[in-house]
């Protein structure tokens, strides 16, 4: 038998794969996407103008801290009718802690002296700093730049009111054994009234504990706005509850 020279000897040849829809034709040239339809490298995301705005009147509100006091303590007694008052500013004492101070003396609580508390060079710089950081994130800042703010602004927080309440344990438990008058040692209320011998002692947040705690929420309300916008771009913890 004769066969022609189109007739295929040997084992049959397999099929090769065939191609792929991006497989390229003879002499055609190969196909770009220009830059701009490229998918865009990852890059933080950005705040919302309605949060910015929150963010910078957060920031400006911050600086009412050291216009005004931040905690006060009143004093009430028989002999002193007209009552008694010590305010406690980001940087100084106010009111009449001369005369708390005689009254201290009487029970063995130490003297209240401004130059005692390092705090009041401290605290001013912190809020000034704090402010300023702020401002920056609604000018500039993205939303981590948000979330890292408010976090530093609530752990500065935290970290004041304890310093605080170490202040107050210290100053109602090392008393002086010599004192005229021996009294339990004791921790004098942060918030709040309670009784000491014949007085009657409040203690409670000033304007300037209240701007601070404000300037908190809006930055917290901006942070609530941002993901409220824009879900996929705020923190975890927050798309549950504001997602789109």
């Amino acid at each position: 038998m004769t066969l022609s020279s189109d007739t295929v000897t040997g084992p049959a040849a397999r099929p090769g794969p065939a191609p792929g829809p991006d497989a390229l034709e003879d002499g055609q040239a190969p196909v770009t996407v220009p830059a701009s339809r490229q998918a865009p490298a990852s890059r933080r995301p950005a705040m919302r103008i309605g949060a910015r705005v929150f963010t910078g009147v957060a920031a400006l509100v911050m600086l009412a801290g050291l216009a005004a006091p931040l905690w006060h303590y009143d004093f009430l007694a028989p002999q002193y009718p007209e009552g008694l008052s010590l305010s406690i500013w980001a940087y100084k004492l106010g009111g009449r802690f001369d005369l708390v101070n005689e009254l201290n003396h009487y029970v063995g609580m130490e003297v209240i002296d401004e130059a005692a508390f390092p705090e009041f060079r401290v605290i001013p710089a912190a809020l000034v700093l704090l402010a300023l950081w702020g401002m920056m994130v609604a000018a500039r800042g993205g939303v981590a730049a948000l979330e890292g703010w408010l976090a530093a602004f609530a752990l500065a927080g935290f970290a004041a009111l304890g310093d605080f309440w170490l202040w107050l344990y210290r100053y109602g438990h090392d008393l002086n054994p010599r004192a005229p008058i021996r009294i339990a040692p004791f921790t004098p209320r942060l918030l709040g009234s309670y009784s000491l011998m014949n007085f009657s002692i409040s203690g409670y947040p000033g304007l300037g504990a209240s701007a601070l705690f404000a300037a908190f929420l809006l930055g917290a309300a901006a942070l609530v706005l941002q993901a409220r916008a824009r879900p996929g771009a705020t923190a975890r913890w927050l798309r549950p509850h504001f997602a789109a």
